[in-house]
């Protein structure tokens, strides 16, 4: 009788964990890319905002100075949250969005992040700051999202040489 109740138990829930971590992929490239109409109107914002979608990328700023010897925050992201900077592994150009963590969300190793891992992980894409069209797009690391550990000590993109008078005229 127990052996028939924990085995239906098993047949409901195991197909529900399968839906519900079944989310696209897609990179950061195709997140981060703002489209010219979009641009045009003064929209910064991913037209991805909203969607949850499994992203793939190379840590270039880890979550906290080392793991597990002293464990402070690079990144300011709110007291609850820990954040990375995650780079497109594909990006022919230096692509990349910033992705936050609950800290309450221990079974993510979000924390044990360091750079150059390259990484999957389920993430709501979201505007920064909330409810802004003027800013940039986060990932949010979903509730009970797990950071899947792909390849370990990828060399990163050489970032792209500026000046400030490409940012700034007058």
């Amino acid at each position: 009788m127990v052996q028939s109740f924990l085995i239906c138990c098993l047949a409901i829930l195991l197909p529900l964990s399968a839906i519900a971590q079944n989310y696209p992929k897609k990179s950061i490239m195709d997140i981060m890319t703002i489209p010219t109409d979009s641009l045009n109107a003064g929209i910064l914002n991913s037209p991805s905002v909203g969607d949850t979608v499994i992203i793939r990328g190379i840590v270039s700023i880890p979550p906290v100075v080392d793991f597990p010897n002293d464990t402070r925050k690079i990144m300011i992201a709110g007291n609850r949250n820990h954040a990375i900077y995650l780079q497109d592994e594909k990006a022919t150009s230096f692509a990349g969005m910033p992705i936050v963590c609950d800290t309450a969300n221990v079974a993510s190793n979000f924390i044990r992040l360091k750079k150059g891992q390259l990484i999957e992980v389920p993430i709501r894409i979201t505007a920064f700051p909330a409810n802004s069209k003027l800013g940039t797009s986060q990932g949010e690391v979903i509730p009970g999202g797990i950071v899947e550990f792909i390849d370990d000590g990828i060399s990163l993109p050489t970032p792209p040489s500026v000046n400030i008078n490409m940012f700034n005229q007058g």
